[in-house]
């Protein structure tokens, strides 16, 4: 993976998405946990905020806690980004999601 190009790609999208409402958010799909966190800190530096990662080896509790953080965050807040595996993307129904990146092929 070329680390530069991808932080960078997502961070602009970002950047132009949050510039149109600051309460918008990104998910970036992953198929692994390990690419989920090597994602994670790809993408931290082209982010105003924090960048969380989320994948079924987490503790429930803090999978939840990560998961309610960025699903809830207003435009103050600085969870913007969630990186995680195809397990997350069943039945969630999250609003202000203005970008969706599936990193690699599709699970």
């Amino acid at each position: 993976m070329n680390h530069d190009a991808i932080g960078s790609t997502i961070g602009a999208l970002m950047k132009q998405a949050t510039s149109k409402d600051p309460e918008n958010r990104a998910l970036v799909f992953t198929l692994t946990k390990a690419s989920c966190e090597e994602i994670r800190k790809m993408v931290a530096p082209y982010i105003q905020g924090t960048v969380e990662c989320s994948h079924k080896d987490m503790e429930a509790d803090k999978q939840e806690a990560v998961f309610t953080s960025w699903a809830t965050s207003s435009k103050e807040a600085s969870n913007k980004v969630l990186v995680c595996t195809p397990g997350l993307a069943c039945a969630i129904d999250v609003p202000k999601v203005a970008l969706v990146v599936q990193v690699g092929a599709p699970y």
